[in-house]
């Protein structure tokens, strides 16, 4: 839901098999109605083996008990309901800036916040509500081949987010930030810019040594001036303009963790006639 926030940190374990997160996951549905939380399952013979995200291990159970139909219409229902998100964002960032009269936090003379909790980001002309999306976790396939080979070197997993743009675009390269929250201070927020891809956006580099130890979560924070403008309210503003490209507002939580229900936002190149 936009603006709901995802009280969800990204988790690495190293294990045997390489870094596990819960944003990947699989529900592997048994004839009997239950299910298994998985990564990833395979099918061997008689068998299905699958890696479960509960135990934190890898797993076998008899073919024959498996539901394949209900857990790949499971996957496929998931998947339409991420499109359908992203679709509600697009129609979201072309609706008119929602300004109620008498009501709510006057953020620029007529300018009415929405009412509700959430990011929102006001471009000068309206108002939006940034979508909160959900990123995912995939590991560095090259390097973690390297890894199983050669002792000692590290894994790096990506954090990244579905799409290489986001639904909502501004040709503001100096967007402002409303932060409204019900706790206050709000959570620890911050704005980081985005590695596009071919398929996804980049989010940050995860860093998991090959022994173990803490990783290391490398991502591109911009600088900021944040303030304070209301009862549970907080303005950010980036200190020097956006270039076109991909970004996103972020929550850090304990430890430095980034919680992957990210409010991500595209700038777009301002479009320029020449002069006859």
């Amino acid at each position: 839901m936009p603006g709901s926030r995802i009280q969800l940190a990204v988790v690495f374990v190293l294990l045997l098999f390489g870094t596990l997160a819960r944003g990947a996951e699989i529900k592997l549905y048994l004839k009997d109605g239950n299910y298994h939380i998985v990564r990833e399952y395979e099918i061997r013979g008689s068998r299905v083996r699958f890696y479960s995200l509960e135990r934190s291990a890898w797993e076998e159970l008899p073919r024959q008990l498996v539901d394949f139909e209900a857990t790949d219409r499971a996957q496929e229902e998931e998947k339409l309901k991420r499109e359908e998100d992203f679709q509600d964002a697009i129609q979201l960032a072309r609706e008119r800036p929602t300004i109620v009269a008498g009501r709510g936090f006057e953020i620029a003379p007529g300018v009415i916040l929405p009412p509700g909790q959430g990011v929102f980001l006001f471009d000068g002309h309206r108002v939006m509500r940034l979508l909160q999306t959900q990123a995912t976790v995939s590991g560095d396939k090259k390097r973690g081949i390297l890894a199983a080979i050669v002792p000692g070197m590290g894994r790096r997993p990506f954090v990244e987010l579905p799409e290489p743009q986001a639904a909502m675009r501004t040709l503001n390269p100096s967007p402002v930030f409303y932060l409204h929250f019900s706790e206050d201070p709000p959570p620890d927020l911050i704005l980081i810019e985005l590695t596009s891809r071919k398929k996804t956006r980049r989010v940050e580099v995860v860093t998991v040594g090959a022994f173990g130890g803490k990783p290391k979560e490398n991502r591109r924070p911009l600088p900021v001036k944040t303030e304070k403008v209301g009862e549970a309210l907080y303005k950010m503003e980036p200190t020097e303009p956006l270039p076109a490209g991909e970004y996103a507002v972020a929550e850090i939580l304990a430890e430095g963790q980034l919680n992957i229900g990210i409010w991500d936002f595209g700038v777009e190149k301002a479009i320029t006639s020449d002069p006859d």
